[in-house]
């Protein structure tokens, strides 16, 4: 394993680091809906029915944590089965 990588892995692995990228990954309704090329009332949708997680800071204020959106996306799809 080139030691580039070793280190990469290492990075990834510290709690500290990935909690101090959070605010970068940290989005906002229309932030999200933009990223999703969606529109607001979708996002909406999509939270009422669970499909995507959310951060319910206040009564009237959600974030989203973009990695964990498209991953919750990302097992939703669905595969073509081959003939």
């Amino acid at each position: 394993m080139p030691k580039n990588f070793e280190n990469e892995v290492r990075l990834q692995k510290d709690p500290t680091e990935s909690i101090a990228r959070w605010p970068a990954l940290i989005v906002t309704k229309p932030e999200l809906a933009r990223e999703l090329r969606v529109s607001v009332r979708t996002v909406e949708n999509m939270m009422a029915q669970r499909i995507i997680p959310f951060i319910r800071a206040s009564k009237r204020s959600v974030r989203f944590h973009l990695p964990r959106v498209l991953a919750a996306l990302e097992k939703r799809e669905v595969r073509e089965v081959g003939r």
